[in-house]
């Protein structure tokens, strides 16, 4: 059995009212204090009953605001106890709070269709806001740790350029074929990768029609910038150099999984090749 014991906060507001809070207990060990979220003449309180006080000898006007604050306060109490008594054992003042404020401009008696009915889409709501930060982390959140897992340094420096290629391409999808692209971990599908590797293929010649476009974007790791020479290499990549980019692309994107910060796996049933050298002698 539950019940409520009202208490009136120590700090007032304007014009002297100050906000009820409720007391709750539940059977005979759990108490929990809320706030009610009405406010109250300090004045009119009544501490010994715990309740608003109507003087009659007060005009009507302000007996009747006192009787619809009473009255406020009342349906907040039964609301209250009700929300309490549905939610069951495990109930928290934060769960309490947040479902009165959900449910404050819900008329009439709160019942457990109700309740659960707000549950279900808070939880969607949830889900949505998971699924919506998930589709905002890209490839990119993660390359520095990729890169600090222990690797030589040419490793690294290798790392760096296949992300700068990486970030190149988004340079091209976003200003110059105008199809959006963002390495999404969630979005990022076969079709996007298999472009990728044909923009692999013919980045030589879009970094040289469209060098302005590249020269004033902001790509991975500028240190590295500094390293390099006056003019930009454009070379055509060989079959060799192309798949050694793909394998590094994969294998990234494989930890990524591996570590289960995806299970997003656009690779599926893509053909990366492999490396041709002459015959030895």
């Amino acid at each position: 059995m539950s019940y409520i014991v009202k208490t009136l906060s120590s700090k007032s507001v304007k014009n002297g009212f100050s906000q009820v809070f409720f007391a709750i207990r539940i059977g005979s060990d759990k108490r929990i204090r809320t706030q009610s979220g009405i406010f109250v003449p300090a004045k009119h309180w009544n501490e010994k009953k715990k309740e608003l006080s109507v003087p009659r000898s007060l005009g009507p006007e302000l007996i009747r605001e006192l009787i619809t604050l009473k009255e406020k306060l009342d349906n907040a109490e039964k609301r209250t106890l009700k929300l309490v008594d549905i939610l069951g054992d495990d109930v928290t003042k934060g769960m309490i709070e947040e479902m009165m404020e959900l449910l404050k401009d819900i008329p009439g008696t709160i019942t457990e269709d109700i309740v659960n009915d707000f549950l279900k889409k808070q939880e969607q709501e949830e889900q949505r806001r998971i699924e919506e930060e998930k589709r905002r982390v890209t490839v990119f959140d993660f390359c520095d740790k990729y890169i600090n897992k222990g690797y030589s340094d040419p490793k690294i420096r290798n790392l760096k350029v296949t992300f700068r290629t990486m970030s190149r391409y988004v340079v091209y999808r976003n200003n110059i074929v105008n199809n959006p692209f963002r390495w999404s971990l969630e979005e990022t599908t076969k079709e996007d990768i298999e472009d990728f590797f044909d923009y692999l293929a013919n980045e030589h010649i879009y970094r040289k029609n469209y060098a302005e476009v590249f020269a004033k974007a902001a790509i991975l790791f500028p240190e590295e910038n500094k390293r390099k020479h006056k003019t930009i290499h454009l070379e055509e990549r060989g079959q060799n150099t192309l798949v050694t980019l793909k394998k590094s692309v994969k294998s990234f994107w494989n930890w990524l999984i591996k570590t289960q910060q995806t299970n997003n796996n656009p690779f599926i049933g893509v053909e990366i090749g492999t490396e041709v050298y002459g015959t030895p002698y």
